[in-house]
């Protein structure tokens, strides 16, 4: 009999398990969904926007597209962008400069290869040879010293852009004034337009090609 009861028991003990699994029903597994990333969000103050007036001063790009795309749209965002403008064309120029000027070298090189000096070249030939390649650095000087005045143009044309923009914000500014540099101090065109002009008149600047000359803002009482 003992063999018997723990053959029943054992069964009872297995059905009432396998019931208890069928009634008991299972919760639903709840899927995990990826958390939302947000992207993050910079905030500049005005005082963060401020870009200097330096020339070699390069703008915070990055600064400036969030600005645009936020549809910021202040004094300190337009003078950035126009400062990026003056500076990407003050860029551009002085590549273009070193780009020309490379290539006037390596021509340069080679022209002055075929006239080599020699063993067998006697004193007469070895003269020609030695004027021939003086000529030859000279022709390349003043193609270079070309090439300087066209990027100094540029670079004076940025410069004055930059300038009368900044002009016509300064609200405290009434004028302007002309100034002369030491590389412009013998120049005709630039000694007659020293002076001081109101805020829409004057001469145009740059006065000439590779023109050096300095501007100033003028105030009330200065004028």
């Amino acid at each position: 009999m003992g063999i018997l009861d723990n053959m029943l028991k054992f069964f009872k003990s297995d059905s009432q398990t396998i019931s208890e699994n069928q009634s008991t029903p299972k919760e639903p597994k709840t899927a995990i969904e990826p958390r939302e990333q947000k992207p993050a969000v910079h905030l500049f103050k005005d005082e963060d926007l401020h870009i200097s007036d330096g020339l070699t001063r390069r703008l915070n790009v990055e600064k400036l597209e969030w600005c645009l795309i936020n549809g910021i749209d202040n004094k300190a965002v337009r003078a950035a962008v126009k400062e990026k403008e003056r500076n990407d064309k003050i860029q551009n120029a002085d590549n273009e400069f070193k780009a020309q000027r490379k290539i006037l070298h390596q021509n340069l090189r080679l022209e002055l290869s075929k006239y080599n000096l020699l063993r067998k070249d006697d004193a007469e030939i070895k003269k020609v040879k030695k004027s021939q390649k003086d000529l030859l650095r000279d022709e390349y000087r003043k193609k270079v010293d070309e090439l300087a005045i066209k990027r100094n143009t540029i670079f004076a044309q940025a410069y004055g852009d930059k300038f009368f923009y900044d002009l016509m914000l300064d609200e405290d500014a009434i004028g302007w004034e002309w100034n002369l540099s030491g590389a412009d101090s013998g120049c005709k065109i630039c000694k007659n337009n020293v002076g001081k002009y109101k805020k829409g008149t004057g001469p145009n600047f740059p006065a000439h090609d590779g023109c050096t000359c300095l501007l100033n803002s003028v105030y009330k009482g200065e004028l």
